[in-house]
This record gives structure tokens, sequence and C-alpha cells, in this order.
């Protein structure tokens, strides 16, 4: 089982993939799943097809979205991440706070972007409604 690491160890600076791996990439599966299954249920309710630009835009914007509130979790959520020895990225300071924040702040930005510029309002809407129930979620 792992123990997460040796915090007396010095970590050196972050690198790119633990940039990626801040995301918990394998917990954005099962939502790629039910955004698919969005997609395929509206499309056969209303029997037009899937548009493939308009898909992408709201995949990776809603992978953004839930990718930096994965971030703001692991924040809040460092001192107990470092007393039970999981989710190391942060509570161990190999990325460091600062750039956690960005990260989140910037993955937010491009998430909202992408909406307004390509999606729906309605598409906008349930993202602002995600966001909040993911700060409810974490934040105290």
């Amino acid at each position: 089982m792992d123990q997460g690491i040796d915090p007396t160890i010095p970590s050196g600076p972050a690198r790119f993939p633990d940039f990626i791996f801040l995301l918990r990439p394998i917990i954005l599966i099962p939502v790629w799943t039910f955004y698919l299954l969005g997609n395929w249920h509206g499309s056969a309710s209303s029997g037009s097809a899937i548009r493939l630009y308009p898909f992408l835009a709201g995949l990776v914007s809603f992978t953004a979205l839930l990718g930096a509130i994965y971030i703001i979790n692991q924040i809040t959520d460092r001192e107990t991440d470092r007393a039970n020895k999981k989710l190391f990225l942060i509570s161990h300071s190999i990325v460091p706070l600062r750039s956690a924040w960005i990260e989140a702040m910037a993955l937010i930005g491009l998430s909202f972007a992408l909406s307004i510029l390509l999606m729906p309002m309605s598409f906008t809407v349930i993202l602002i409604i995600s966001l909040a129930l993911g700060i409810a979620y974490s934040v105290e």
C-alpha cells in the first residue's frame, strides 16, 4: 500500500507531469463518461447528430473546471492529506501552494472562456453551478 513520500527528503522543483497529476486525471474518467452519456442522450432525444466542435469545446471546458475544483480541494485538504500521507503533491510542497492556486485559476478562466465563446449560455450556467458546488464541498 502506498504510504506517500518521505517529507524529510527534499523533492526539488515541480515538473510538468506534477501539474498534470494535480488534476487527478484518473477521477476525471467518470466525469467524461457522464459527459459522453449526456451528449448521447441529448442527441438521441432531439434526433440530431452530435456536432464535434461544440462537443469537444464542452468536454475541454468541463474537464478544466473539474480539474480546478480538484486542485482547490487538495489545497484546502493539504493538512489532513499530510497527516494521512496521501495526495502528496501539495501537502508535501512538491507543487508550491501559489503554483497550485495559479493553475486552478487559469483552468477556471479557460473553462469559462471556452464556454462563453463557444457554448450556449445554458452550458455556462451549468459551469457556474458546478463551480459553486465544488467550492462548497471543498471550503469550510
